[in-house]
């Protein structure tokens, strides 16, 4: 990932410390070998047609261009990778050049990280009267 230098006057940042300067790299850096990325294209208009700004997608080399499916899908899966890949296979997606920015996917929390529900035996129990 290229990390780009910080604006005059800003201090770049230290190991550890991300911002949204550092996160993001030009779209000309992402990987074109079918991995998803988190893309950032330029918010439209407010008088032409309408679209989100920032989308998973990735890159197909036969549409030469950005591609993601036309209905609701996740990259945050293996399933739902080939989920998503099936629909753009059988044609079904949408794709744009006017990406500028990259970032890769983030990681989600596996099950082992999710918070532990509390069990009322294990509580503090003080100020009860028994």
């Amino acid at each position: 990932m290229v990390v780009h230098s910080a604006p005059e006057g800003r201090s770049i940042p230290t190991e550890g410390e991300a911002t949204l300067e550092t996160i993001w790299s030009d779209i000309a850096d992402a990987p074109r070998d079918g991995t998803w990325i988190k893309a950032w294209r330029k918010p439209p208009s407010w008088t032409g047609p309408r679209w989100e700004p920032l989308i998973y997608v990735r890159w197909d080399e036969e549409e030469m261009a950005w591609v993601w499916p036309d209905e609701m899908y996740e990259v945050f899966t293996v399933r739902g990778r080939e989920l998503a890949d099936m629909k753009i296979a059988d044609q079904e997606y949408f794709s744009d050049h006017r990406f500028t920015h990259w970032t890769p996917v983030e990681t989600t929390p596996s099950a082992g990280t999710q918070r532990s529900e509390v069990n009322p035996s294990n509580t503090d129990r003080q100020g009860e009267k028994g």
